[in-house]
């Protein structure tokens, strides 16, 4: 069992039965406890582009650290983050467009090429060319301790 004391101005004291103690802000403990609960750190967002500009993201999630996101080229884009996606503990996840007649469908898909960035392609239906605009897209980046 441990015992916790709220002190003053969202401060917390949290000591375990072995004497080892937390002393700090009650959401620098809820950072401290969830990096146990949850072995990896989060970045979902949505993602969309159009002529040429650099994408517009909304960031749902981050306990990752301030990604950057640019264009790279018809259908290419870019997020950077030094040293943060760690070789062989980043995965990576996206959702695809695909209107409902099929004919306009496109089909994105993100890789590591190093540990500071992660690219998105986004092809045609036949994933024969990159090409723009990219419709709106859903994804996630995991990076395990």
């Amino acid at each position: 069992m441990a015992r916790t004391d709220f002190i003053e101005n969202d401060r917390v004291l949290v000591t375990n039965r072995n004497g080892t103690s937390f002393r700090g802000l009650l959401s620098q403990l809820v950072t401290y406890i969830g990096s146990f609960l949850r072995p990896y750190k989060v970045y979902t967002f949505e993602i969309t582009a159009v002529a040429l500009m650099d994408p517009m993201v909304t960031v749902f999630e981050n306990t990752i650290g301030n990604v950057v996101w640019t264009r790279d080229g018809d259908g290419n884009y870019l997020a950077t983050l030094s040293s943060a996606f760690v070789e062989d503990k980043t995965w990576c996840m996206l959702s695809n467009h695909v209107q409902s007649d099929g004919a306009n469908a496109q089909f994105a898909r993100m890789f590591t090429p190093t540990t500071s960035t992660i690219r998105i392609y986004n092809t045609n239906k036949n994933f024969a060319e990159l090409i723009e605009p990219l419709m709106p897209i859903y994804g996630e980046i995991r990076v395990y301790n």
